[in-house]
This record gives C-alpha cells, structure tokens and sequence, in this order.
C-alpha cells in the first residue's frame, strides 16, 4: 500500500508518541517478595502501608511514597525487641528486603516508628546497603554483617527522627536485596524496642529505548523521501 505524506507523517506522529510513552513510564513502588530481621517479631506490616495517609489527609497513592505520612499514634506493629547495647558489629539490629527481581532503583523511603509513650522508639541513626546477590544468605534472627559479602553502603550514616518519612536517592543502584543497619536509638528511649512503620523503594523511570530512537530515525528518512 502506498502512503501519502499527510499518512506517513500521521504514522510518524502516533509511533514517536507511543514511543516516548513507551521510555518514560512513570515510576512505580517496587515489590518487596521477602523481609528478614534481627528478630522474628511484628514485620508483617513493614512494607503494607498500613497506618498511612497521604499529606494533608485523604487516601495515599501507592506509587508516591513521598507522600505518605505516619498516622499511627499507638505501638508501631512494624517495631522489634533487641537486646540492650550494640551487637557483635556495633548495631541494635537490621532489616533486609528482597525484591522480586534486580531492579534499577529511584529512591528509597524510610518511616520511622511512631511510639512515643515514656519516650519508647523508635531509631535514630542508621546505614543502608544494597546488593544484587549477597554472597552471605540472610536469615532473619541473629546478627548479620553489611560489611562485605557482596554488600556496598549507600551514602553515610543517616539519620531520621519519630515518625519521619526520609526520602533517600537511591539513583545509579541496581539492586535486588536493600539492607537497614540500626546503629542507634532516639535520645531519651528507655527501652529496647527499635523499628520502622514502611520501606518503600521506586523503580527509576527508563530512558528511551535504542529500538525506539531507530524506528524514529527510520521514519524521519521516509518522510525525507516523502517531500
């Protein structure tokens, strides 16, 4: 079938849409198929959203973790029972979450927990690490080491008060295990009770596909030809 130019430039204008939509979908809350821990006790809820809303009230969108807030003002059920002073590599506790599949990541977001009574809860200080396969197999309970076995920290030690949603640029990251070390507690805490409300991380928004940028350059050419 032989196309007009008025045709082929038609053509041309709907495949360079479909094509930058195709490269530019929008960024998605990545799924988490698997949570390990210092202890075994209360995680359920650390990637569930629960307790959540979005800022200035109302439902949360699920693909804005910046966006939600803690609306909890009772125990943290995300919270966990770690024994007085640092472990045997200078940390109250861990979390690690697995992904399903090794993902280029946007960012991450830490919310801390949301107890307050007799100034309980929640961390304080803590560092991230990231790996696409640790060389060391995790196992929730005990202690574990960040520090090597295929791990590699991402930024410095940070730090994130009650109930605070810490956005942290995770852009440049593949990965498919995040890990959370907990180095300390928030001043005045007068237990041992340490933990976060969610994690959440994004998936990076993809360039332009190569196949895409071609069959646009191919199309330019026949409109060329078309003139």
């Amino acid at each position: 079938m032989k196309l007009s130019y008025k045709t082929t430039l038609s053509l041309a204008a709907a495949m360079g849409t479909l094509a930058l939509a195709a490269g530019y979908a929008n960024a998605a809350v990545v799924s988490v198929s698997n949570v390990y821990a210092f202890n075994t006790g209360n995680l359920e809820g650390v990637t569930d959203r629960d307790g959540l809303t979005a800022t200035g009230g109302g439902a949360i969108d699920l693909n804005d973790p910046a966006n939600w807030v803690n609306t909890g003002n009772g125990w943290s059920e995300e919270s966990f029972a770690v024994p007085s002073g640092a472990t045997t590599n200078g940390k109250l506790g861990w979390y690690a979450f697995k992904f399903d599949s090794s993902t280029a990541l946007e960012n991450l977001y830490v919310i801390a927990g949301n107890y307050q009574g007799n100034g309980q809860l929640t961390l304080k200080d803590f560092n991230v690490y990231y790996a696409v396969t640790p060389t060391v197999a995790l196992s929730s309970g005990g202690d574990y080491n960040f520090q090597g076995g295929g791990w590699t920290q991402l930024g410095g030690l940070r730090t994130v008060g009650v109930a605070e949603n810490l956005e942290i640029d995770a852009s440049g990251v593949t990965a498919q295990y995040i890990g959370i070390e907990i180095m300390t507690q928030l001043d005045g805490s007068t237990r041992d009770d340490i933990g976060i409300e969610e994690f959440a991380a994004t998936a990076a928004v993809p360039e332009p596909t190569t196949a895409a940028l071609l069959g646009l350059g191919g199309l330019a050419l026949i409109l060329r030809r078309r003139k």
